[in-house]
């Protein structure tokens, strides 16, 4: 629906396609402009247009990110005040079954951190009396270098350890030789030197 352009009371209708013949009258007619003067565009019927800044004054846009920005801050803090509301009653029973939680898993880590430790330490103490046993056998001591050590904890309980050694011979030789040990109650035995 268009105004007709001769006769401004009227208005006229488009049906998609084509401007038809059918016109009726246009509410709030426009009144017929004097010669000579201008007319200042009239909105069509039906038409909502938006508001105008003032001419020669562009639309301010730190105004509207301000108000963008306000707006997104205002939502965080309501969603952050809700959020204590609805779960302030179970902070606080949430809390301590937490602190009672940490301190029992925190006694379990520990143990588990010591147990650790221990072991560390008895299989690294089962290493060196070996190597100990080692060099109790061998020709020239002095000359041992070790490789490929390692030891492990059996199923009996016990600690075995084997591992390679270069030395020296009776000849000045350097020869390569591998041994086991074995480690029951703190007690170390040379198994064999080959």
């Amino acid at each position: 629906m268009a105004l007709r352009p001769r006769d401004p009371r009227l208005v006229r209708w488009w049906d998609g396609q084509q401007w038809t013949d059918a016109t009726q009258p246009a509410s709030g007619a426009i009144p017929p402009v004097a010669p000579g003067a201008t007319r200042s565009p009239q909105p069509q019927p039906g038409h909502n247009p938006q508001p105008q800044s003032e001419p020669g004054k562009p639309r301010n846009w730190k105004t509207t990110a301000a108000k963008i920005v306000g707006g997104i801050v205002a939502v965080y803090l309501v969603a952050v005040a809700c959020n204590a509301v609805v779960f302030a009653d179970n902070d606080t029973s949430t809390s301590a079954a937490t602190t009672t939680r940490s301190s029992a898993d925190k006694q379990a880590e520990e143990a588990a951190d010591r147990a650790r430790y221990n072991e560390s330490l008895a299989l690294t103490q089962a290493e060196l009396d070996c190597k100990t046993l080692v060099e109790q056998a061998l020709v020239s001591p002095a000359s041992a270098e070790y490789t490929d050590i390692a030891s492990r904890r059996l199923a009996s309980g016990g600690i075995v350890t084997v591992g390679a050694v270069d030395s020296d011979n009776a000849f000045g030789a350097a020869i390569r030789s591998t041994f086991s040990c074995s480690t029951n109650a703190g007690n170390t035995t040379l198994e064999y030197l080959e």
